[in-house]
């Protein structure tokens, strides 16, 4: 007989045609939460507008891809469950207030977050009438009145057809705040649940940093790709994953949100590929990014010391050594307060060609008194900066902006120059020679 025929393969799935998962699934963690089995709750920082946002989600898939969350997300011996109770104490406020020690009789004003009534919270009994939740404390009782109860092994039973909410059980529930966003943790939760991203350039900085700080490598360099390509450069994934489903805002990284992403990126890396992030990004933003507006942007005298450095070892920000210097200044007097002299101002904006009229990223002139500590900042710096590019004039104009000069920044200043110049006359053979070979 005729060889019996096969059935033809399934054609593979398009992802990017599937509009009823997309909206069940985005019902269901970002609304209903019928089938989830955690809670995350990210609270706003106490100096930030916005309200709380709660996330439904599946804790083995967050488990499994974040360390971090996995070790919240983990039973621990000790540690139970508590639902916190406003059923006796009947108060008006959002819920039961974090403790930064045992001491306090009333919640933390450092602290911007609360347990809200009804919440599960997961921690363990200190024995002193206090719960040890994630190093912050919460009183068991308010006034003799029980604010927090023990939670019973068992989960309810959901009656056979019944949805009421008068039935679901109670969710442990996980408080993440800064750098844990609610722009980045809605972004993570599209990831873990294959759902099309939304990132937008404006975004970028606050996902970055909640990529890093749940450890979601993977996650951190799909985004981080995803910027790149905003930046213009041209570079390929390194670890062969495809990119980020394309959002629908298709704005470029601006030099602040540049600087900004570079500022998270240089945080401590949790692989090989994460730690060559900075590199990356320092290099490709220096390529597509005139330097003169990151020298002058709000953003570069925000940075923190560790992504000044990373900054500093790029080869492209040395092509003009004396703007860099003044604007290395004007980070460091920034970062303890007093600003750049009004002389100063007026170098830096000849030389980086800004127009006149235009106001650099600078606070007001110190006061006449103001010692010369500001300028320790400067002293890994100054290692880095090219002091032999500048001619005579040049490095006497520097001089001028230090005045006066912490002696220890001296010494490096001059150490530098004479270094350079010592190593360029080595590599230049003898006078009248050409170069050694």
């Amino acid at each position: 007989g005729s060889p019996r025929s096969r059935p033809a393969p399934h054609a593979p799935m398009a992802v990017d045609a599937t509009p009823r998962r997309d909206a069940v699934l985005e019902e269901e963690v970002f609304c209903s939460g019928e089938f989830a089995d955690v809670v995350f709750r990210i609270c706003p920082a106490k100096d930030q507008r916005g309200d709380e946002a709660k996330f439904y989600g599946h804790a083995a898939l967050f488990a499994l891809l974040s360390p971090v969350l996995r070790d919240l997300l983990r039973p621990t011996a000790g540690r139970a469950a508590y639902l916190v109770d406003n059923s006796q104490l009947r108060t008006t406020s959002r819920g039961l207030g974090y403790r930064s020690t045992k001491a306090k009789s009333v919640a933390d004003s450092s602290l911007s977050t609360a347990a809200s009534w009804g919440s599960i919270v997961r921690g363990t009994d200190e024995g002193d009438g206090w719960v040890n939740v994630g190093g912050r404390f919460l009183p068991k009782r308010i006034s003799g009145v029980p604010v927090l109860t023990l939670c019973k092994p068992e989960v309810p039973v959901l009656p056979s057809g019944s949805t009421s909410e008068l039935h679901k059980p109670h969710l442990p529930e996980i408080c993440l705040s800064e750098p844990v966003t609610v722009k980045g943790f809605s972004e993570v939760v599209r990831y873990v649940y294959h759902l099309p991203s939304r990132l937008t350039a404006p975004a970028l900085p606050e996902v970055l940093a909640t990529a890093r700080e749940l450890e979601l490598t993977e996650f951190e360099e799909r985004v981080h790709s995803w910027g790149l390509h905003r930046l213009g450069a041209s570079e390929q994934n390194q670890n062969g994953r495809p990119p980020l489903r394309e959002a629908q805002d298709e704005s470029r990284v601006t030099v602040g949100l540049a600087l900004r992403c570079l500022d998270v990126l240089t945080r401590s890396p949790t692989s090989d590929l994460v730690s060559t992030a900075s590199a990356r990004w320092r290099d490709a933003m220096l390529l597509q990014l005139p330097t003169a507006e990151v020298l002058s942007s709000p953003a570069f005298i925000e940075l923190r010391s560790d992504s000044m450095l990373e900054l500093l070892r790029g080869e492209a920000i040395h092509a003009e050594p004396m703007p860099l210097w003044l604007a290395c200044i004007s980070w460091a007097r920034a970062q303890a307060g007093p600003a750049l002299p009004r002389r100063a101002e007026q170098q830096l904006s000849r030389y980086i060609g800004i127009s006149r009229g235009a106001r650099l990223a600078v606070p007001p002139t110190p006061s006449p008194d103001s010692s010369a500590e500001w300028q320790r900042c400067l002293l890994p710096l100054a290692a880095l900066i090219r002091f032999d590019g500048m001619d005579a004039l040049d490095f006497a104009r520097q001089a001028e902006a230090l005045d006066p000069v912490l002696p220890e920044l001296s010494q490096v200043i001059y150490a530098s120059r004479r270094q350079r110049l010592r190593a360029e006359a080595s590599a230049s053979g003898p006078e009248g020679e050409g170069p050694a070979v």
